[in-house]
């Protein structure tokens, strides 16, 4: 095999020195995702990076400690894992817009949970005014709670996180497949459209049950508020929810 030294000594003494990657960013507004190895010897380490954030209108950079040149392919599973998070829940879809990253429902506490009902109405305010931009929108934060069971259920059937982000906007389409996270898709609208709907610290508990048991049971009593919310719409459920004991003779 023959070495081209010469290429290699105007490429890393002359190109690399004398380029300006900054040249042209203003123009470029897309969420932007580095990934690179922490052994990698044939380029600048991650560090040389910092001093260059600011010039990105939205840079992630991401260091996969056990590869080199291409994480794509040493660190195959964890690199596709992070990269289908950064662009179909946390980047740009293909259509444009920026979803923030969805929370996972059973890890929170209950003040933020409530934060983040508070803050629905804002976010969807913010997309694009456009049906499908929103449900892309609602799918990716009702999936967040489930995303490992997810991950290791394509893994079984053989699908690549690559093929499930192809997706993309048929995220919707999913999502309707799946009882619990359909519902918990239509509760999730409601509060993002009635923004004098009342918060409050137990909303997580009844997220975190009632779109399974509506899903599955045959009768669920639920309070007052998420009884009506369920009950809203065309939404289809296999249970009937209602909201007093009472009523349970009459169902």
């Amino acid at each position: 095999m023959t070495v081209n030294t010469g290429m290699f000594d105007y490429v890393w003494g002359v190109v690399f020195r004398d380029i300006d990657i900054t040249r042209g960013l203003e123009k470029l507004d897309r969420p932007v995702f580095l990934a690179l190895g922490r052994h990698d010897y044939l380029v600048p380490p991650p560090s040389a990076w910092e001093p260059l954030g600011t010039a990105f209108r939205d840079l992630t950079i991401r260091v996969f400690e056990k590869s080199g040149h291409t994480p794509q392919l040493e660190e195959q599973e964890l690199c596709a894992n992070y990269g289908f998070q950064f662009g179909a829940l946390a980047g740009p879809d293909v259509m444009g817009f920026k979803v923030p990253p969805p929370p996972r429902l059973e890890k929170i506490p209950q003040d933020e949970f409530v934060d983040i009902l508070n803050q629905l109405p804002k976010e969807l305010n913010a997309l694009p005014d456009n049906e499908v931009v929103h449900d892309y929108y609602l799918c990716c934060r009702c999936l967040g709670d489930i995303w490992e069971v997810l991950e290791e259920r394509l893994s079984f059937h053989g699908i690549s996180m690559h093929e499930f982000m192809a997706l993309q906007e048929r995220l919707y389409e999913f999502v309707q497949l799946v009882p619990s996270r359909r519902i918990d898709m239509h509760m999730m609208r409601q509060y993002g459209k009635n923004p004098q709907l009342p918060r409050k610290q137990s909303d997580l508990n009844d997220f975190g049950y009632l779109g399974y048991a509506a899903a599955y049971c045959d009768v669920v009593v639920a309070e007052k508020q998420f009884a009506d919310l369920v009950n809203r719409g065309t939404l289809e459920k296999k249970a009937i929810v209602i909201s007093k004991l009472r009523d349970l003779p009459g169902v």
